[in-house]
């Protein structure tokens, strides 16, 4: 075993799983191996963390729920942690409310309706956790989390600093660190109108979404609100188009769908066609929204 991770077991507390199918952490089922993937429960194993990645300089990725994440078939030769334990945490304080970045987006919702706060309802339907709707600023039909995050808190080297970032369409927490969480405004409004809201949200996800097939949710990031991605790539005839297991979804064309046995390379050679015939029609280079690591 690598220096570096008999190391980290030794001065780390967490749970350590070498050489881990990555194929186990993403909606498509896809992607190598880890060299280690690590479990934190507490915040008090951060520092160490860091410690040890300043000392070895092995590379480090933080993972959600794998809902928009694309693993390479060559896998990650570092550490990808992820936050559970203590990181799963809703703390409600005055006019806010503290979201732990281990915490499913469905499960914030479900509080919120709980407590008859509004504000989130936008975040109806997304697959995911709390810090990776902080790093992609998650939202739809005309939402997204930022416009409702007070501050975020992120561990970076050995100290963790508070951040108000500045949020726009898709780009969202920028950082090296580590995100732990984040307090959240909150809107009070009346039960019945949130469900209400929910319930004709997740209706037009069910109808203009691919559910049938695993996915990890819109591609690529819309170019505009005039030119969604989604018709750019219907327009240049790229529905149904397959490689391997791989499919452009007939249901809507931003979204890449698993009907077989697939690798990642298939979805990657997709994602290569899209953009290189969208940018022979139109010269505009689809950027992805996908995370690829």
């Amino acid at each position: 075993m690598e220096n570096w991770k008999k190391s980290l077991i030794e001065h780390v507390k967490g749970d350590f799983y070498p050489d881990y199918p990555l194929s186990r952490l993403n909606a498509m089922g896809v992607g190598g191996k880890a060299a280690l993937f690590l479990i934190l429960n507490s915040e008090d194993e951060i520092p160490p963390l860091l410690k040890m990645k300043d000392e070895f300089n092995f590379p480090l990725f933080v993972i959600g729920e794998g809902k928009n994440t694309l693993f390479r078939e060559e896998g990650f030769p570092g550490v990808v942690l992820k936050l559970k334990g203590d990181f799963r945490k809703i703390i409600p304080q005055h006019d806010k409310v503290w979201a732990g970045c281990g915490v499913r987006l469905a499960s914030l919702l479900n509080f919120f309706i709980s407590h008859a706060w509004g504000g989130i309802e936008g975040l109806s339907g997304i697959p995911g956790s709390v810090g990776g709707a902080l790093v992609m600023n998650a939202g739809g039909e005309g939402f997204s989390l930022g416009e409702f995050v007070d501050s975020v808190e992120v561990w970076e080297g050995d100290s963790k600093r508070v951040m108000h970032p500045c949020f726009s369409y898709r780009e969202g927490v920028q950082t090296s660190g580590i995100i732990t969480g984040a307090w959240l405004r909150f809107v009070s409004s009346d039960k019945r109108e949130i469900k209400q809201t929910i319930k004709e949200i997740m209706e037009k996800r069910h109808k203009k979404f691919p559910h049938a097939y695993p996915s990890l949710g819109c591609t690529f990031k819309n170019p505009s609100p005039q030119m969604p991605a989604g018709l750019l790539i219907e327009r240049a005839g790229l529905k149904g188009l397959r490689r391997g297991g791989a499919l452009v979804s007939p249901k809507h064309a931003n979204f890449i769908v698993r009907v077989g046995e697939c690798r990642s390379t298939d979805i990657l050679d997709l994602m290569k066609t899209i953009q290189e015939k969208v940018y022979q029609m139109w010269g505009i280079l689809l950027e992805p929204e996908v995370k690829i690591v």
